[in-house]
């Protein structure tokens, strides 16, 4: 009997690269059909798709897909031209081909791929999200975004809800569906209104009968949280009353759906229309970003939240409002692995059937290297000149003030809460391989030493009971069942497990007395059972096992060694993703990257043959070739964008000025319609401070234009001494450290790459040039990443009798870090 495969998928935010993470997915089911071996070559007998976790925009892509899944065309023409079309892609020999239920479900995933690229391609548009009139939606100037959440919202009902009809019937569903018969989909939402985790009254007791609880002690034993998952469990069958009782199996704080009546206040139906509101309501709001879309307002159960964090008693229900679920989370990984984990402890329960776990996780945004620098700690800073007077006025030398450091300040502090929010929770996973290790050793170490006495094993058998309990009703997502009956069944039925003597003796050792349990010899593996369980519950390794993988998938390029070789620019990265929204060509290039993607990552990963030669599909689709005709499709919608954020302001009422509203507004809106038309695409260039300490006054930075604008030597502080000269200049990344320090380098004072020092002479045209300075190495920048203030100091001073070396000069740069410890101020 061969393995199946089972598949989880997690997916972030992306905005428009989405349409990368899509595809990705979508490639990975069929190329899990075609080719996916298990551990030991052998071909999978079936493969399914049964875990989905989103976060922002990923969450939406992700109900797109499992509806497309769930849902297929039936049209035999449209059917046919897929398989044609999989035919030609994957050089598939369709007239020995013999699989029709492998063929049905190749066809259903290259459906839902296909529809997948046109969302995204197609129907995720600039100018559908600057729409200003959508029937049925308040106008765009009314709504509290940037974008019309009208063109999100007819998205969602075009390719989520049913296609004729109030509901789906059963000759809808999937022939041979890739969809395992009961699907958990968790998506990340982040609420605008606290959810308030207040202490139990065991805490705040009073010290005696007279005295009132020590409210002292609220605030400090008090918690307020934003972030919230709400997990869907889809039942494609019907599902009885009794049977979703069992919250074992249906954890009761999940929004529960199967194929039947709605049961009130237990679960909906999900060939409902009415029903499957709460799918899309809830996909929309997980990709609400901040700012871009307005907050998306839910209605939530009471039993959906533990009764300590309900926010009123006598009410069953209350709407809560929402934005992007990746603010305060943007790692769907955990949530995948634990809800694999739940669905994998109940396989155990119900069947010995061998099965291999895979997690895939589309990242299209791979992490560039990390700066140090915090600009607010600058002293001084460039302003150019104007540029109608450009000619005579030159490039001024600032001294900061409060406000100039509290700007970068604020921008530093939000860098970090979003770092903070993409911090990688699924890392923890990894991180408890050594605890599993150690736990698996004393597993071994108690299995051959453990003895059975009748009341500690009783004792035992009562407390493992109480804390099961405690863990299922606590945890949103339990991995572990809430009776000692069904633990001992699972721990019977693990792979290679050490008490497989009780398997079908559960419900004996749960609830039989001692004689009964010593008469049929089970009372030490027994024992040694609840040990194991009562020992992961207090480690925190309950139900957690080696045997989920995760396969990452991020637009990397690889040699012929499957190293890393380097980053596959996505053209719709920009703008924090928000760029592939101007046109439709960077998204079909992302579909192409996607492909090959996948395919190298499952064969590094072993799930294909580490000998498959990829089909003309997957192979390196080249660099993006349209660039000329995405430059003007992205100028033109950075107009459309600017426009639109310039009406913002100006039909705003933030300001209470009488007359001179408009004049005010007006201006304002100028100035934010020029920053964001001159938005660069990609802007590769870092900028860095230079301070040259001179001897005399009169040495300068030679000024542009016919008016004296040169630059002339400053002191740093009121009780300073040494004079310096004091300038930036910018480092093009985009250009390669092989090429010219002309190319490489900009800047006010940047002559041909160098930084130009001038001695002043009785008139500007008499000045004398007297040193050219190299820039800084690579390597030198490279350091300066790595620190808060970096400022490049000139390891000598320039005197006018002694001009440096040719060789002194390239080395001439020395590196500080210019922070004070406030140790040292004290």
């Amino acid at each position: 009997m061969g393995k199946t495969l089972k598949l989880g998928f997690a997916m972030g935010g992306g905005v428009s690269l989405g349409s990368f993470s899509g595809a990705a997915l979508t490639e990975s089911i069929k190329l899990a059909l075609l080719y996916g071996t298990d551990k030991d070559g052998n071909p999978y007998e079936n493969v399914v798709v049964d875990v989905f976790s989103g976060a922002s925009a990923g969450a939406m892509s992700l109900g797109v897909m499992l509806r497309a899944l769930a849902f297929p065309a039936k049209d035999t023409v449209v059917r046919q031209a897929a398989w044609e079309k999989l035919a030609t892609d994957y050089e598939i020999d369709t007239a020995s081909w013999t699989d029709k239920k492998r063929k049905e479900q190749l066809i259903d995933a290259e459906l839902a791929q296909q529809k997948m690229n046109k969302i995204w391609t197609e129907e995720i548009t600039l100018d559908k999200l600057l729409e200003p009139e959508e029937e049925g939606f308040p106008p765009l100037v009314k709504q509290a975004g940037i974008l019309n959440k009208a063109a999100v919202t007819n998205i969602a009902k075009e390719y989520l809800f049913p296609d004729n009809g109030d509901s789906y019937n059963e000759q809808d569903k999937a022939t041979h569906p890739v969809l395992a018969d009961r699907v958990l989909y968790s998506c990340s939402i982040s609420n605008l209104n606290p959810i308030i985790a207040n202490v139990d009254a065991k805490y705040l007791k009073a010290v005696s009968d007279d005295e009132q609880p020590d409210l002292a002690s609220a605030d400090a034993l008090t918690s307020k949280f934003h972030q919230e998952h709400r997990i869907f469990d889809i039942n494609f069958g019907s599902v009885s009353n009794d049977k979703f009782s069992d919250t074992d199996i249906h954890p009761k704080r999940w929004v529960r759906f199967h194929w039947g009546g709605n049961i009130d206040n237990v679960a909906f139906d999900i060939r409902a229309r009415k029903d499957w509101r709460h799918i899309v309501a809830t996909a929309i709001a997980s990709g609400a970003f901040p700012a871009a879309f307005e907050p998306v307002s839910l209605r939530r159960w009471q039993w959906e939240y533990p009764a300590g964090l309900w926010i009123d008693p006598s009410v069953s229900s209350y709407v809560y409002t929402y934005v992007d679920g990746g603010t305060f989370a943007n790692s769907p990984v955990t949530e995948a692995f634990k809800l694999a984990s739940h669905i994998d402890s109940i396989s155990h329960l119900n069947d010995n059937a061998p099965f291999e776990r895979r997690i895939i996780f589309v990242d299209p945004f791979v992490g560039e290297e990390v700066s140090y620098n915090l600009p607010h700690l600058k002293s001084f800073r460039d302003q150019k000149p104007l540029s109608l007077v450009s000619t005579f006025d030159g490039n001024d030398l600032l001294s900061l003030t409060s406000l100039d450091k509290l700007l970068p300040a604020g921008k530093s502090l939000l860098g970090a809460i979003h770092s903070q929010a993409s911090s990688q929770h699924h890392h923890r996973n990894f991180q408890i391989a050594n605890k599993l290790k150690m736990r698996n050793e004393l597993r071994d170490m108690l299995a051959k030493g453990v003895v059975a006495k009748e009341q500690e094993f009783l004792d035992l058998r009562d407390k493992l009971g109480v804390l099961l309990s405690q863990f299922s009703n606590k945890a949103l997502i339990p991995t572990l069942s809430a009776s000692v009956a069904n633990e001992i069944e699972r721990l019977a039925r693990e792979p290679g497990s050490l008490v497989s003597a009780l398997e079908e003796h559960g419900k004996e050792i749960a609830t039989s007395t001692w004689d009964v349990i010593t008469g049929k010899g089970l009372e030490h593996v027994a024992m040694q059972a609840m040990l194991f369980s009562y020992i992961d519950l207090i480690a925190d390794l309950e139900a957690k096992s080696r045997n989920s993988q995760l396969i990452s998938i991020a637009p990397l390029d690889f040699d012929d060694n499957n190293e890393i070789n380097k980053m596959i620019f996505l053209p719709g990265s920009p703008l924090a993703g928000f760029a592939g929204f101007m046109s439709e060509l960077p998204s079909k290039y992302e579909v192409e990257v996607a492909r090959y993607c996948s395919f190298i990552k499952l064969r590094e990963s072993l799930l294909l043959p580490k000998t498959l030669a990829p089909a003309p599909v997957n192979t390196h689709p080249g660099e993006f070739t349209d660039k000329a005709a995405f430059d003007e499709e992205y100028k033109g919608g950075l107009k459309k964008l600017a426009y639109r954020v310039g009406e913002l302001v100006s039909t705003s009422n933030f300001i209470n000025l009488g007359w001179a509203n408009d004049v005010v507004l007006t201006f304002i809106k100028s100035r934010i319609e020029k920053a964001i038309k001159e938005l660069s695409y990609v802007n590769k260039k870092t900028e860095y401070e230079f301070r040259v300490r001179v001897d005399n006054k009169k040495f300068e930075l030679d000024g542009k234009g016919v008016a004296d604008n040169d630059r002339h030597p400053v002191m740093l502080s009121e009780d300073a001494k040494e004079l310096y000269l004091i300038c930036f200049a910018e480092r093009d990344w985009a250009i390669d450290e092989s090429e010219t320090a002309a190319l490489k380098w900009s800047g006010y004072y940047i002559e041909n790459g160098e930084l130009g020092i001038d001695f002043d002479s009785w008139a500007s045209i008499n000045d004398n040039d007297f040193v050219q300075i190299p820039m800084p190495s690579d390597k030198q920048l490279a350091d300066a990443a790595k620190i808060a203030n970096p400022i490049f100091y000139t390891k000598d001073v320039l005197k006018k009798d002694n001009k440096p070396s040719t060789h002194a000069l390239n080395t001439f740069w020395e590196l500080r870090n210019e922070v004070t410890p406030y140790t040292d101020l004290l």
